[in-house]
């Protein structure tokens, strides 16, 4: 029970960043308790329980360099992880490596501040990321990286970056300057991303040579027909699903795209 009642009282002030929690009285004699249920740590027995409290105030933002052993476990995971998604059925996998995760942290010198073979260098910060890839693409049946999509943020507090860009497509001058540092290399598509809120935004940065391919991510949370929105405004036709397609469009693609009210 103490486990419970702890974690329900204190377990919301561990994670809320004090530098020291002192818990609430503990009897070293069961006389000495106010109530009956109070903590205690007059038995053997009362401290696996509290150890468990302690374990977790602990473990709360409280920074620790991954082990060489860690790290090889953590590549076998990635492996273990793609593994399970081809048994899925999906048809490519993203290699997520940005925007203050685990291998962004690798990658960044503002992060990264190992002194071993994983830190210091940009060779070394960027060798987790490479091993993630390399063992990935053996398991990937010979397949490598396909795909950069380009992307900035979420490192650092002091971080500045500008909000303007190719009509409000504020990620697309790095996705641009990507895809001409790897110009000439056809094996590597490069993508953009960040508020693109248009068709039209999406193909000017096509047209102008920003990115190979547009991503988008925040937009659909708002529009989750937003491949449809786009492509009507391109007028681009598109694949629906018969039970959507069949009222607007009309069976077997006839009719226009406005839909019927009544």
């Amino acid at each position: 029970m103490i486990l419970i009642f702890f974690g329900c009282t204190v377990g919301g002030i561990f994670t809320r960043g004090p530098g020291l929690s002192i818990i609430e009285a503990t009897s070293v004699v069961p006389e000495g308790r106010v109530t009956p249920s109070d903590s205690g740590l007059w038995s053997d027995d009362q401290i696996a329980p509290l150890a468990e409290i302690v374990q977790f105030a602990h473990s709360q933002n409280q920074p620790n360099a991954m082990t060489k052993k860690g790290i090889w476990g953590l590549i076998r995971a990635f492996v273990e992880a793609a593994r399970r998604t081809l048994k899925a059925g999906f048809d490519d996998i993203d290699v997520h490596g940005a925007h203050g995760y685990l291998i962004h942290t690798f990658l960044s010198p503002v992060s990264n501040h190992r002194t071993g073979e994983y830190g210091g260098s940009f060779e070394n910060r960027t060798r987790l990321a490479l091993e993630v890839v390399v063992r990935l693409a053996r398991k990937l049946a010979e397949h490598s990286v396909d795909l950069l999509d380009v992307s900035s943020g979420g490192m650092h507090p002091k971080q500045k970056i500008s909000s303007e860009g190719p009509m409000g497509a504020y990620q697309a001058p790095f996705s641009g300057d990507v895809k001409k540092s790897v110009a000439g290399d056809g094996s590597l598509l490069v993508s953009a991303v960040g508020l693109i809120k248009s068709g039209f935004a999406a193909q000017h940065l096509l047209e102008a040579g920003f990115a190979d391919i547009v991503f988008v991510g925040r937009h659909f949370q708002k529009n989750p027909g937003a491949v449809w929105a786009f492509a009507e405004v391109l007028g681009v036709d598109i694949n629906l699903a018969h039970q959507i397609s069949w009222p607007v469009k009309g069976r077997g693609g006839r009719g226009s795209l406005v839909a019927h009210t009544k």
